[in-house]
């Protein structure tokens, strides 16, 4: 029983963070950069909207004003995912451990989705219409591709577990 519950709490906390691991992706961190993805709306979205000079130089002014908090949360976030990893390699199961880390960790998750949030609507400000229609259409086709992504992993993890079963 015991072992069960030890598999079962090491999947949550794969689950857990893997959606660190996005939030932190889109946030930027150099150490979970992948497809060029950074902190809100996404530099190489944004560079996909031909954007005029006067666009470009208001938005590098917006993205540079917030550097200081995007790293101080980057920072807080490698924190918490540093004491995540350190649990899942101790030899004894300490649940209050585990629910003690995941509170610390939550206000930086807190803080990202906030901060991003915040980010994204003073871009918009910047964007025409057509340009802000094209990010919110991009927005979608990256949420849908998570969304798929995440089943896909889910269904190999169940296929998985049935032929382990046999």
């Amino acid at each position: 029983m015991q072992r069960w519950l030890k598999s079962r709490v090491v999947w949550l906390i794969v689950l857990l963070l893997t959606s660190a691991g996005g939030l932190a992706k889109l946030a930027g961190a150099d150490n979970f950069t992948r497809m060029g993805r950074g902190f809100g709306p996404g530099v190489h979205w944004i560079a996909s909207l031909e954007l005029s000079d006067e666009q470009k130089l208001t938005l590098a002014q917006i993205l540079d004003n917030y550097t200081g908090e995007v790293e101080t949360v980057l920072n807080d976030i490698n924190a918490a995912r540093k004491e995540f990893d350190s649990l899942t390699q101790v030899d004894e199961f300490n649940e209050e451990s585990v629910r003690d880390a995941f509170q610390k960790f939550s206000p930086a998750l807190e803080e990202a989705m906030v901060l991003k949030s915040k980010i994204f609507a003073e871009v918009k400000t910047v964007l025409t219409p057509e340009q802000v229609g094209k990010l919110e259409q991009k927005r979608t086709e990256m949420s849908n591709k998570m969304s798929k992504r995440f089943e896909f992993r889910l269904e190999k993890l169940r296929s998985w577990l049935a032929q382990s079963k046999q």
